[in-house]
């Protein structure tokens, strides 16, 4: 069989599935405001992180009621504000590192060692030499990127919208989503925002990655339980003060 085909049952058994009268019941029980009550008390009962909490939300149901999320632990919220404080607002740059980089790093370490002039490198590594126009160029976007930040927040959030109050604070709105880059083939490829749910095994001296978390998106997707959730949260002025004046700002 090969992944046009396989590709075709996937999509096609789902719908069947999703429209059968079993498939309407599985998803009633699952998605009920009960069971994702108990689901969550489970999750903190176990003691999961951040991410992995959500991600498990977002495979069954999402929240109870469908409320956005208006609580994160602290270390998500200073981790938010660190990325602020930071400067992660890629958009608010005028010119931003190259897509090219890492090949024009390459071409010009290959040119130093052939000539021994290392000019081209210094102006790609430590000057301004693979520096481009932002596409995206927008001094006011609100647009924050927190893959610079912890752990916890990056794999939780990755790009948040940050509006500001009138009282220093920030209010942080997001859409959890699963999305990837190009286009997704069920039960084969893997989705970019679920790279990290990849492990590796190794088997008769052999090593294999599973896309563990990819499978069980596409079950998700397959089941129709999947549902994407809204974030709706305080940043508090203490915590942009903290990293403000981390970073010496005022």
């Amino acid at each position: 069989m090969n992944k046009d085909r396989l590709t075709i049952l996937y999509d096609t058994s789902g719908k069947k599935f999703r429209n059968s009268r079993v498939g309407k019941l599985v998803k009633s029980v699952i998605t009920s405001d009960t069971t994702k009550r108990l689901r969550d008390l489970a999750i903190d009962k176990a003691g999961l992180k951040e991410h992995e909490k959500r991600f498990i939300q977002h495979l069954t149901g999402g929240t109870v009621g469908n409320q956005p999320i208006t609580e994160l632990p602290d270390k998500v919220i200073s981790g938010v504000a660190m990325a602020h404080s930071r400067g992660g607002y890629r958009d608010r740059r005028e010119f931003i590192p190259s897509s090219k980089y890492l090949d024009m790093v390459k071409a010009a370490e290959k040119e130093a060692e052939i000539s021994g002039d290392e000019s081209s490198y210094n102006a790609i590594v430590h000057g301004d030499g693979a520096m481009v126009p932002n596409p995206k160029y927008n001094p006011d976007s609100k647009l924050l990127s927190t893959y610079g930040s912890n752990d916890e927040t990056r794999l939780s959030l990755g790009h948040v919208t940050m509006n500001p109050n009138k009282d220093g604070s920030f209010q942080m709105t997001d859409t959890y989503d699963v999305d990837g880059f190009g286009k997704h083939t069920p039960l084969r490829g893997t989705k970019s925002d679920l790279i990290e749910g990849t492990k590796e095994i190794e088997l008769f001296g052999k090593k294999y990655e599973l896309p563990l978390a990819s499978r069980a998106h596409d079950i998700s997707t397959w089941l129709g339980i999947d549902k994407d959730m809204h974030y709706n949260v305080n940043i508090p002025k203490k915590n942009i003060d903290t990293w403000n004046n981390a970073y010496g700002k005022k």
